[in-house]
């Protein structure tokens, strides 16, 4: 939203604070959850105190089980935990990877290499992700061509820009599957011999 309040003249500024606002209370909860991992205090007690629900949580089964599940995140997302920075690092690099696609993507349909647009444009194919419908289903192509237009590029190429963005997601889950679906029955079929060896059939 910050590179549409520069270069998108048809966004109001209202909604450009919406959007530092939202990123505002996803910070803050963000900071309350590591503030309270690290006074080994428990978040979800905390809500239910507040709900006058803590008497639920702590003699029934479930609650236990949810502060149990609680701790195993905090234990998770701990800094000294070397699987949280591998988990993290992985994170980083697959996002990265989604936005070096839509810089190349941007380059080939616009012929324009421009980081800050592409940027946008990547933002937008992120937050048409978050709507309730299956797969982001029109919501890709309505935001991709908003974009577009508001960038200067034409609506037009939003729209092929989210049809090759679906095709590439497509490619790669196919892909995927196949590598599966190869070393799952090769993992089956070593599974089944190893029982049966064992059994003397």
């Amino acid at each position: 939203m910050l590179v549409f309040w520069l270069f998108g003249p048809v966004f109001t500024s209202a909604l450009g604070l919406v959007a530092l606002a939202f990123a505002g209370f996803f910070l803050t909860l963000l900071l309350v959850f590591y503030f309270s991992n690290w006074r080994k205090k428990s978040v979800l007690e905390w809500f239910m105190k507040k709900l006058a629900l803590k008497k639920y949580l702590l003699g029934d089964k479930n609650g236990e089980m949810a502060l149990e599940t609680e701790q195993e995140v905090f234990r998770f997302f701990s800094l000294k935990n070397k699987v949280f920075w591998q988990g993290l690092g992985l994170a980083f690099l697959e996002y990265f990877g989604f936005f070096v696609r839509a810089v190349i993507l941007v380059f080939f349909i616009t012929g324009s290499f421009e980081i800050v647009k592409s940027l946008a444009v990547y933002g937008f194919t992120n937050l048409a992700s978050l709507t309730p419908l299956p797969a982001a289903l029109g919501a890709l192509e309505l935001s991709q061509g908003f974009a577009f237009s508001v960038l200067g590029f034409g609506f037009n190429k939003g729209a092929v820009f989210s049809m090759v963005w679906r095709a590439t997601d497509l490619f790669f889950c196919f892909l995927g599957l196949f590598f599966f679906v190869k070393h799952g029955a090769e993992a089956a079929q070593d599974k089944l011999l190893n029982v049966f060896g064992k059994q003397g059939v």
